[in-house]
């Protein structure tokens, strides 16, 4: 039979499998995560080549974004796995730009949201009803137009048919006019904590969440066909009407491990005013019965992980 030929040490196969003894082991994510972290202490302790300091520092930035919530559709851009359709979407430039600053913030690609938002509408989700103003002269006419941007998604062009089929029977159930584009970036909007013009909602901003939380919280929620803000909200009339207590809040210790790690982000929901409103005034009132500090946002915590749980350990 002969000897077979054999490669230089570190070539790649012909057929794109890897190398024998270089098989991927788990848990990837922390590995990935350890990556990231060599990569940033090489940047900064070694004296490198301009352009290799770059590259090294755009890797960094694409593990992490790989491993922020919803990294895992980035992967599957470019790549021609089912057909696409543009989508354009008709907002202010303000909220577009604050959308696509959010994207960049959270590495949480605008059309994958969208596509995430219609299979949750195709459940059963209603976008929030919103109020327009209608510009009574031509002069606020104009201005209205000026303030206008269009923002380009391409969106799975089957799961976009779908819902232009039931959007007409979305908007006699919710009593108001629902449609492809008041599905995508209500849900854009509402994922990333980004204000619509004419939503009387405001953010939550909740602080130094575990990282895993939060990624468990989007996850059931999208499950669910729910929106985070929905979840809240319903948490907060059962506080007010009673049907719900928060329990005890538990003090964490000092220099906990998620804490030592970093393993942490800020998070955001948007509420409607008057609920949050409510959340402020009970907060000392809790603070009272429990003998301790208790913020909105401590209630807020409380809530999500009564309705959604959190990851086991």
């Amino acid at each position: 039979m002969g000897n077979a030929p054999t490669r230089p040490p570190g070539r790649p196969r012909l057929d794109g499998r890897p190398p024998r003894g270089s098989r991927v082991t788990h848990p990837i994510r922390a590995r990935l995560a350890a990556g990231s972290e060599l990569l940033k202490s090489v940047v900064a302790s070694e004296d490198l080549a301009p352009d290799v300091t770059a590259g090294l520092q755009e890797l960094a930035v694409d593990l992490d974004a790989v491993l922020a919530p919803r990294g895992h559709t980035m992967l599957n851009e470019g790549v021609d796995s089912a057909a696409t359709s543009p989508l354009s979407l008709t907002v202010t430039k303000a909220l577009k730009e604050a959308l696509k600053s959010a994207e960049a913030e959270f590495a949480s690609p605008l059309a994958s949201l969208a596509e995430e938002g219609f299979r949750a509408a195709l459940a059963g989700w209603l976008p929030p009803q919103t109020v327009k103003t209608i510009p009574r002269t031509e002069q606020e006419k104009a201005a209205r137009q000026s303030e206008r941007a269009v923002l380009q998604l391409q969106v799975n062009e089957a799961l976009r048919t779908q819902v232009e089929q039931v959007v007409g029977q979305l908007s006699k159930k919710a009593g108001y006019r629902v449609t492809v584009s008041s599905i995508a970036i209500s849900w854009m909007a509402d994922q990333l904590g980004v204000q619509r013009p004419g939503e009387n909602t405001q953010p939550l901003l909740l602080q130094f969440i575990p990282r895993a939380w939060c990624a468990h919280w989007e996850a059931v929620a999208a499950e669910r066909g729910v929106t985070l803000q929905s979840v809240m909200e319903d948490g907060i009339r059962a506080l007010r009407d009673g049907s719900w207590q928060m329990p005890r809040p538990v003090r964490s210790a000092k220099g906990s491990g998620v804490l030592l790690n970093n393993e942490v982000r800020k998070f955001r929901v948007r509420v409607d005013t008057g609920l949050l409103e409510y959340l402020e005034e009970q907060a000392p009132l809790l603070a009272a019965k429990f003998d301790r500090k208790v913020f909105p946002g401590a209630i807020a915590i409380a809530i999500l992980k009564d309705r959604l749980g959190v990851p086991a350990e």
